[in-house]
């Protein structure tokens, strides 16, 4: 840990001249420094601002923020908290070893470096939000925390900017960093000049004699089979003296290209893995401020096997069109729209309206059915992208598996083998007849298909190349799930990650660009009502706009109490009265009476407006429970149930928001005991997405640290998950 007396030097010499043309000094060691004073040089291992790089001692510069000065981090430096500092000098001995290829290492969990752990877990934190027990379909010895596909369930806003964030940050971000490496290579630049002859001399080498693309088969075998063959063709450049490592720049000039340029603290840069955390919610931020009034579609509240409960397969076709014509009939709209319920005929308008009525319930259950088959499918890719990339550079932290060799073997190899033995000539006329044959026999290809499917009714399942070529390869959920189950397991939880190195205030900035809220989207909404009838303004009555004025008033407060909802312990940051009164509101409103301790085993709750504590029991030689003491009555526990019997969880958003899920609002659970667990055929039978019982469902409100709460208990049980 870095001594005041280290600061103090450090400071000191911040105001020395900063020389443009000194190497980077070299990172040494993990050992902490001796003390020094203001009239002896730093020592080698004491913490150097980007002033200071210049200065003739090996010791680990701290990067600059993106947007920060150097002299601000010069001058911040001896006033910041020491576990701020280490911090950061982790981040700088962490993306020393990445650079070198040394194995990752890390002070909170072994195998995984501190920054890509809490990027890891900030992310599995907004993209579980609901998980059932047992799987309705897991392949015997593949790890569990898939996507379910038990039917009716409802579309996800949350789901689907998170699968946008975690399909950008492996496919976006990826891409980029490929295309700039082969610009690289192509740019015959100085520094780069031998190694682009290398590759050029073997291109045209290779096809001379014809075998072009063997030749570049062969680089990508070797890609995928030795992780050092990475470091040789593609050798990584260090970054320049108080430029942190870049994520998206081979050559590391840039640093953090993330638009959001503030870190909150002079001191903080963004590592590899919080750049790449950060420009995904850019990303997916962006999209949702181009499209929010599309992207914030769905059903409202939860139906369904969306909601906590028992869950049920696919109905019949009678029972659908009972259940259908039983809603419709709810909604106030009549199965038959010719007469009224006293025989009388419909006027054209009635029919008219019940037409309309009728026509928008067929089109939001088709929108929806879109837009929850869109976010399947993009949580499918961005599974697909994350188990390719784990499959080409396995965490430490997992268990080995010898998928990047499968791959290599089973479709690289022959790939190679057959573009080097086949002529040229075969596989124009191979693609000339499939051609003609898939525009030409369309009736076989159909009466094929079926028979096969009749023939392999789990034709899917065994297609699926997780279940084969990348067997036992993770998500990075599942890597989450694994680290989080390996620490209960030990008995040593982790605590919940820090925040993201972004300034409050810029991401809330960002966060509500496009999202017109109160005195705005009043204004916005009269400027396009005006816009629209410039007429009609002036003639319009006193009762109508004491009507119309009234409306907006309810609207506006509406969104502003939503907006209230919604920002309830988030970056959000106010002063003075303003301050006061909000957080007066979260304690009255939203927070539990009982006080958060921030221990790792009591989280204040509340239980049917009775506020409390859930108490989470788990030590060796006892059955791990989890129960809820309520304030008034501490020594009567309102509920205790073994964790092992919980089969369902999941976060509850507001109530004024249901599709809004926020930490320290609500958590629904279910359990079951074990006579029903062994009863229920839910995964297993012909039906395996239909349950027999229920069991005992609880609802928690205004939970504290509920992130921490959901993942101690998925990992205390020992139950395989999915993820609905």
């Amino acid at each position: 840990m870095a001594t005041p007396a280290d600061k103090e030097a450090v400071a000191a010499a911040a105001a020395a001249d900063v020389s443009s043309d000194i190497s980077t000094p070299e990172l040494l060691d993990h050992s902490l420094p001796p003390s020094v004073t203001t009239t002896t040089p730093p020592s080698p291992s004491a913490p150097l601002p980007a002033t200071d790089a210049h200065l003739p001692v090996d010791a680990p510069v701290l990067p600059l923020g993106a947007g920060v000065h150097p002299e601000d981090q010069a001058e911040h430096l001896e006033a910041t908290p020491d576990h701020i500092v280490d911090a950061e000098l982790e981040k700088v001995h962490a993306a020393h070893r990445e650079h070198h290829g040394l194995e990752p290492q890390g002070t909170v969990f072994e195998g995984i470096e501190d920054d890509k752990l809490w990027a890891l877990m900030r992310r599995f934190n907004t993209h579980t939000t609901h998980i059932l027990s047992p799987p309705t379909k897991l392949p015997e010895g593949e790890p569990d925390f898939r996507r379910s596909d038990l039917p009716n369930l409802d579309f996800d806003h949350d789901v689907l900017m998170s699968n946008l964030e975690r399909l950008y940050a492996t496919a976006g971000v990826s891409g980029i960093y490929a295309t700039r490496e082969m610009m690289r290579l192509m740019s015959w630049s100085p520094e780069e000049r031998n190694r682009t002859a290398c590759f050029c001399a073997g291109y045209f080498i290779s096809a001379y004699f014809s075998m072009a693309i063997p030749f570049i088969i062969s680089i990508l075998i070797l890609l995928t089979v030795s992780p050092k063959s990475r470091t040789i063709l593609f050798p990584p450049v260090k970054p320049p003296p108080g430029v942190p490592p870049s994520a998206t720049d081979p050559t590391n000039r840039k640093g953090d290209e993330s638009a959001l340029v503030g870190v909150g603290h002079p001191v903080v840069h963004r590592s590899k893995a919080e750049q790449i955390e950060e420009q995904a919610w850019e990303f997916s931020s962006g999209l949702q401020s181009l499209g929010i009034r599309i992207v914030m579609g769905g059903h409202k509240g939860h139906k369904g096997n969306s909601r906590v409960g028992k869950k049920e397969g696919e109905s019949s076709s009678d029972e659908e069109d009972s259940s259908s014509e039983d809603e419709v009939q709810a909604a106030g709209v009549d199965v038959m729209p010719k007469h009224e319920e006293d025989g009388k005929p419909l006027t054209p308008k009635q029919r008219r309206k019940l037409q309309a009525k009728e026509a928008k319930k067929k089109r939001d259950e088709m929108v929806a059915r879109i837009a929850k088959g869109g976010q399947d499918a993009l949580g499918d890719i961005a599974d697909g992208c994350e188990i390719v990339h784990h499959m080409l550079s396995p965490p430490a932290v997992y268990p080995h598996y010898h998928a990047r060799e499968l791959f290599a073997s089973a479709v690289l190899v022959p790939i190679l083998l057959a573009t080097a033995i086949v002529p040229a000539h075969w596989w124009a006329q191979g693609a000339s007849f499939a051609f003609g044959f898939a525009f030409f026999g369309q009736p076989l290809i159909i009466r094929g298909t079926r028979k096969f499917m009749e023939l392999v009714p789990n034709w899917q399942d065994l297609m699926n190349p997780r279940n084969s070529l990348l067997s036992r390869v993770p998500t990075n959920a599942q890597v989450a799930v694994y680290v989080l189950r390996s620490s209960e397991a030990a008995y040593e939880p982790l605590p919940p990650p820090p925040h993201a190195p972004t300034a409050k205030d810029l991401k809330e900035e960002m966060s509500k660009e496009g999202i017109p809220d109160g005195d705005e989207a009043i204004k916005d909404a009269e400027a396009a009502e005006e816009e629209e009838n410039p007429d009609n303004t002036a003639d319009q009555s006193v009762s109508g706009k004491v009507q119309k004025k009234g409306a907006k008033k309810l609207l506006g407060g509406l969104r502003l109490a939503a907006k209230k909802a919604a920002t309830f312990r988030g970056d959000v940051t106010v002063e003075n009265t303003r301050a006061k009164v909000g957080n007066k509101i979260d304690r009255t409103f939203y927070q539990s009476r009982a006080k958060d301790d921030n221990t790792l085993s009591s989280f204040p709750a509340k239980h049917n407006g009775t506020s409390g504590h859930l108490i989470i029991n788990h030590r060796p030689g006892a059955v791990s429970t989890l129960s809820f003491v309520p304030l008034r009555h501490p020594n009567r526990e309102t509920f205790n149930a073994p964790i092992a019997s919980l089969v369902e969880l999941r976060k509850e958003g507001v109530f004024i928001a249901p599709n809004v899920n926020l930490e320290g609002m609500g958590l629904s659970m279910r359990f079951k005991d074990h006579v029903e667990r062994m009863m229920d055929t839910i995964g297993e039978g012909e039906d395996p997405h239909t349950e027999d019982h229920e069991g005992d469902m609880w609802s928690f409100s205004h939970v504290a640290r509920r992130d921490q709460l959901f993942n101690r208990l998925i990992a205390i049980g020992g139950q395989k998950w999915e993820t609905l």
